[in-house]
């Protein structure tokens, strides 16, 4: 097998693949292996035909225009290797050259990835100043509070819930007296203080010892999208706390030195 690249306009190039008479005689024999299929004979079961009666029956054009398309599906992969080529999208194939005992040649014209030539990484950071990374006391006590509280152990304590404390409560939520799909959850934990529940909820557990149940009431904000897409102009009218688990403080951790 032969094979030629040839430069098209754009990120186009032509792949022209040539084979040799003995090299393309086995797809004409496949071909007419495969066509023979269909062909029915007297006196012949079917697919049994000699070759000579398929290519009479079906036509010499038929089986080149098959044995064309086998050899192309076979040998296109391999000439792009060999060539070293990589594609973008599909070749449009253009049959050059089919006739028994010939060469067969035809030609792909394809796209091709555009070629990048990328400059030296080294010379762009020399050509890029540098700045000084300044960290400021409030950012570095900030990382420091924030390490503390991630390695912070619990300790259980007997007293009212206090702000700052972690404590984990069974809580379920009511409109109208009716109960809020999702609005239920058990041993849900919270560090009292910090704010990430709908206002006011937070203040309510402060005070409150294990296994105490309360009952109160909230207003939602207009930006709390749950109870608005799910009770439209409706207002929370309570909610039952019940059983705040093992109330915690936040352990104390020593402070690390740089």
């Amino acid at each position: 097998m032969k094979t030629a690249v040839g430069k098209q306009t754009g990120l186009q190039v032509s792949l022209t693949v040539e084979l040799a008479p003995e090299e393309f005689e086995p797809y004409w024999e496949r071909a007419v292996l495969v066509l023979g299929r269909e062909v029915r004979e007297p006196g012949f079961r079917p697919g049994k035909a000699p070759s000579q009666i398929v290519v009479g029956k079906i036509g010499e054009g038929a089986v080149l225009d098959r044995a064309a398309r086998l050899a192309v599906e076979k040998t296109y992969p391999r000439a792009l290797e060999e060539q070293g080529l990589e594609t973008v999208g599909e070749p449009r194939i253009e049959i050059l050259k089919v006739a028994r005992a010939n060469p067969f040649i035809y030609r792909a014209v394809l796209a091709v990835p555009p070629e990048i030539t990328l400059p030296d990484w080294r010379t762009i950071a020399r050509s890029i100043p540098l700045e000084e990374a300044a960290v400021t006391e409030q950012e570095v006590a900030s990382a420091l509070q924030y390490l503390r509280e991630a390695r912070a152990s619990c300790t259980e304590v007997s007293r009212p819930a206090a702000r700052g404390d972690r404590v984990h409560v069974d809580f379920a939520l009511r409109v109208a007296g009716k109960a809020v799909p999702g609005g239920e959850s058990k041993n849900h934990p919270l560090i009292l203080g910090e704010g990430r529940f709908l206002t006011g909820f937070e203040d309510q557990i402060i005070g409150m010892r294990v296994g105490e149940e309360k009952l109160f009431s909230l207003s939602v904000p207009p930006d709390f999208p749950p109870m608005r897409q799910l009770f439209p102009g409706a207002w929370p009218k309570g909610c039952v706390l019940r059983k705040p688990d093992r109330p915690g403080l936040l352990g104390a951790v020593p402070s690390s030195k740089r």
